[in-house]
Formats: structure tokens, C-alpha cells, sequence
């Protein structure tokens, strides 16, 4: 929950430092540290200046990304190269338990302290990880900011991990864990990324289940320590000023871990013989230096039956990433003219695009298939997703397959109504201008350069029938399907027998 609420001056008091710090104290150490001081670090201006997107990277190649505007709430985002990809092989599910650490107490400040502080400041803060990242999202009154980002920082740059504290954790993880066996369309996107591919993209967003309960401090002591660097970091702000930014940042995200000097800590006696892990070599633990390891993929097929009426399924080949941005945007437009989501819900208008016309000649019943276009930061998926009774989900995924590899000419009029849709789609995305920063810590990360929604915008203007016909034939010509499948598939074939 979100909780924006400005508190009057006489109740300005936090803890800190495991304790209570007096009111007078309190309000010197915000006044020092709201006092501007020379900018720090290259900087490099987007935009006009009226209303510009400053971007600076700091001696100590921490970027940060800002935007002044004079909105009453400001959003912070801190997002790090620290998601399921990067995780060490013989340590399993070790992000999922790392974004379940945010609230707990860090160096500086107790987790009681944390949650305290931020309810009397007025601010919420969150932690979400995809496979590339884990991002840490705080929203606070802008007039409370220069108190707020410090608890930020501590929850980045001086985390604990006391050992009782990450056991009572394990908690959260089996509610995450229950939740997720029971979205099937969740366990879809799973099971495709790890047929899909032979690297860290496979790594589930989830836990085990064997392993939800053996985490301890030290396993994500040293996670932290080998992939929480200034380089790997990004912080973008929107509705602060960006000298202010950057004191802040310098002063509140002095990350200095030190380097791993042995392997990554294993699981020990804790995984039944079913799960056991391999004692790895030493080379392929946790190195000195976190290295990132290219995307890998290699095609295959992941099923997984369970007790339910319908069947889920999902058949994709090897898409762009977002270091690749004209590529991925003219997946993007691709995906719009084989068929997206109805725009308005619970409607018939997806049974004009050729995916659902050629699912509707397949079967009668009820069913429901749409593009799909996942975009990592070196790799991606591009496919459909199907949904359909269990006795015609054969029939929905052979009519999806036919649209993937005829590769027919592009009508003009199905080109400009699928580029109103993703222009619309962008436009709509990015009219909060929180997500756009949010899109923005990404993109530093992943290309080191930011494409504003205009740019990308006038990308798709410029895509012609010929470019796009191109584009869907070089992935049928990639040849290497991936295939999940989740559900009764009991009437399912495998994807060797789809003709």
C-alpha cells in the first residue's frame, strides 16, 4: 500500500542508528544535506531544458537520471544488476530471497526503525526482481526527501542480514510460492524460459520449494558483496533537482563490499535426494569479479500436467533484447499486427487478427491466443501464448505455428492499425512519467544509452511493409522452436509432432 501524507514539522522525529534522535538533530542533519553543493560526476542533458532528463555518472560509476518537475511526489528508483540471471548455479532462487530481504534491518538502521520511519515520513517502498534486475522503488512527499533517500540507501548499500531475521523471512517465500502454484500463466513463462535457454535466463524468478527454508545470512552476505556494484547500479529520480540528486546519491549509496576472495557458500545436508546439488568447482563460484555471462539460447520443451480443465501454452523462438531497441520495436509492431490483447475487455475484437482467425477455424470452443514479445537485456522470446480446453489445445497451437511460419506479405492497412496500437500502447505506457523513469534505470543498465518515448515513437513511423515481412521471416528461419506447456495436456503432442 501507498500511503502520501505531509506530516507537520513537530513530529519529524526517526530512528536511527538502532535508537531515537532528537528533533533538533534530526532537522540539522536534513538541512546539511539538503544544502546544494557542485555537481559531481559527466553529465549529459535529454531534452529541453524546460522540463530536460539529466544523466550523470559519478566518479564512482554510479549513474544517475533525474527530472525536476514541480509535482508534490517524488519516485525514486534503484535498480541493480542483481536478478535471476546473475544468481550462482550451486545457489538456486537466491534473488527471490534477496527481494524478500528488503525490509529487514540493515547496518544502520533496525528493520522496526526502517518500516517506522517510513510510515512517519509518508513513504513506501517496494522491491521487485525480473531475471536482469532487482529494483528498489520508493515514493515520498518531495518536501521529506532529503530524510527519506537515506533509508533508501541503507536498505542498497547497508544491508545486514541478521541471521534470525532472514529465518523468519522464509515465510514471505512460501506465500510467494503458494501464489504461484496457483497461476498457471505465471508457471508458463517459467517453464518457456527454462526450455528456452542454457544460461542464467533460464533461472526461475522463483525459490524452490526445498530450498525456501535454507537460505541463510552468509549466502546472501556474499551475493550482495559480488553483485551490488556503483557500475552495476542506476538511480532515477522524478520531481527532485539534480544537483540535489547527486549529493544525495554520493552521500547515501557509498557501496564498499570489498571483492569475494572464494566460492559462493552452497546449500549444505539441506535439499532432499530427489533435489540433490552438485558440489561445484571452485572456478564456478562466485568469483572476485561478478562477470556477466551472454544470453544463450538453445530451443526445447518444458510440460507440466496438472489437475485443471484447460490447457496453457506458450511456443516461441529466439526474439531481441533491449540492446538491440529497433529490432525489439519492430518485434513489438509484429506482435501488434499477429494479434494483442482486445483493446476493450471481454470483447470479440481479437477475432480479427491472424492469430485468432486462425485459432477460430481450428476449434468452437471458447479459447483465447495473443502475440507475445518478452525482451530481456541481450535476449528475447517472440511467439504466441494459447489458452483453449484441453481436448482443442492441439488444434490452437497448430494454428498458431501455421501463422508463425507462412510468413505471408503485410497489408498496408493491418501495418498502420498495428502502428496506432503500439504507438498508442507506448504513449499510454509512458504517461506517467514514474514508469518512464523506471524504463530508464533499465536502459542505462542494459545499453548504457536512453531512448526517449519520441524516439521510439518515430522508430515505428519509419517501419515499412518490406522491413517488417523481413523481420518475420528471419525467426522462422532461426528454426529453433521453444515450447511450455502447462495444464491438461493430456491431448497436447510434443513439439517434434507439429507439422
Amino acid at each position: 500500500m501507498t500511503f502520501f501524507a505531509a506530516f507537520p514539522a513537530r513530529i519529524k522525529m526517526f530512528i536511527a542508528k538502532r535508537g531515537f534522535a532528537k528533533l533538533t538533530d534530526a532537522a540539522k542533519a536534513a538541512q546539511s544535506v539538503a544544502r546544494p553543493r557542485e555537481p559531481i560526476g559527466r553529465q549529459v542533458v535529454h531534452g529541453d531544458q524546460s522540463r530536460d532528463v539529466r544523466v550523470t555518472r559519478l566518479p564512482n560509476d554510479l549513474t544517475v537520471i533525474s527530472e525536476d518537475s514541480n509535482i508534490p511526489v517524488t519516485r525514486v528508483v534503484v535498480a541493480v544488476k542483481a536478478g535471476a540471471r546473475h544468481e550462482p548455479p550451486e545457489v538456486p532462487g537466491l534473488s527471490h530471497a534477496l527481494r524478500n530481504a528488503a525490509p529487514l534491518g540493515t547496518r544502520e538502521c533496525s528493520a522496526f526503525g526502517l518500516s517506522r520511519n517510513m510510515e512517519q515520513l509518508g513513504a513506501s517502498l517496494s522491491a521487485t526482481t525480473t531475471r536482469d534486475h532487482i529494483i528498489y522503488t520508493m515514493n515520498v512527499h518531495r518536501n521529506h526527501l532529503p530524510e527519506t533517500i537515506k533509508f533508501l540507501g541503507y536498505v542498497v548499500a547497508k544491508q545486514e542480514f541478521k541471521r534470525w531475521e532472514v529465518k523468519d523471512a522464509a515465510a514471505r517465500l512460501d506465500l510467494d510460492l503458494d501464489i504461484y502454484e496457483h497461476r498457471p500463466d505465471i508457471q508458463l513463462m517459467e517453464h518457456l524460459h527454462a526450455a528456452a535457454y542454457r544460461d542464467g535466463l533460464a533461472n526461475s524468478l522463483f525459490a524452490p520449494r526445498w530450498a525456501a527454508h535454507h537460505y541463510d545470512a552468509k549466502m546472501l552476505r556474499e551475493y550482495v558483496q559480488s553483485a551490488f556494484k556503483p557500475s552495476r547500479m542506476a538511480i532515477a529520480v522524478y520531481g527532485a533537482r539534480h544537483e540535489d540528486i547527486l549529493n544525495y546519491a554520493a552521500d547515501n549509496f557509498k557501496i564498499d563490499y570489498g571483492y569475494m576472495k572464494k566460492p559462493m557458500t552452497e546449500f549444505e545436508e539441506c535439499a532432499p535426494e530427489m533435489h540433490t546439488l552438485q558440489q561445484l568447482p571452485k572456478e564456478h563460484g562466485t568469483n572476485a569479479q561478478h562477470r556477466d555471462i551472454p544470453a544463450k539460447y538453445g530451443g526445447g520443451q518444458c510440460f507440466h500436467q496438472t489437475l485443471d480443465h484447460l490447457a496453457y501454452a506458450a511456443v516461441a523462438v529466439e526474439g531481441a533484447g533491449i540492446n538491440n531497441p529497433k529490432e525489439a520495436l519492430a518485434l513489438s509492431l509484429l506482435q501488434q499486427f499477429l494479434g494483442s490483447e482486445p483493446s476493450v475487455k471481454w470483447s470479440n475484437g481479437q477475432k480479427v487478427s491472424p492469430l485468432a482467425k486462425a485459432a477460430a477455424g481450428a476449434t468452437r470452443e471458447e479459447y483465447a491466443i495473443t502475440g507475445l514479445n518478452i525482451c530481456h537485456s541481450d535476449s528475447g522470446l517472440f511467439g504466441f501464448t494459447a489458452v483453449a480446453h484441453g481436448k482443442d489445445i492441439a488444434k490452437v497451437v497448430q494454428a498458431g505455428l501455421h501463422v508463425l511460419r507462412e510468413g505471408k506479405g503485410v497489408d498496408l492497412q493491418r501495418l498502420q492499425e498495428a502502428k496506432n496500437k503500439l504507438v498508442a500502447k507506448l504513449l499510454m505506457h509512458h504517461e506517467s512519467r514514474c514508469e518512464q523513469f523506471h524504463d530508464m534505470a533499465i536502459q542505462a543498465l542494459s545499453t548504457g544509452n536512453i531512448m526517449s518515448v519520441n524516439d521510439a515513437v518515430a522508430i515505428v513511423d519509419q517501419i515499412r511493409p518490406d522491413d517488417l515481412a523481413k523481420y518475420a521471416q528471419s525467426l522462422v528461419q532461426k528454426g529453433t522452436f521453444s515450447m511450455a506447456a502447462v495444464g491438461n495436456l493430456s491431448h497436447l503432442p510434443r513439439l517434434d509432432e507439429f507439422v
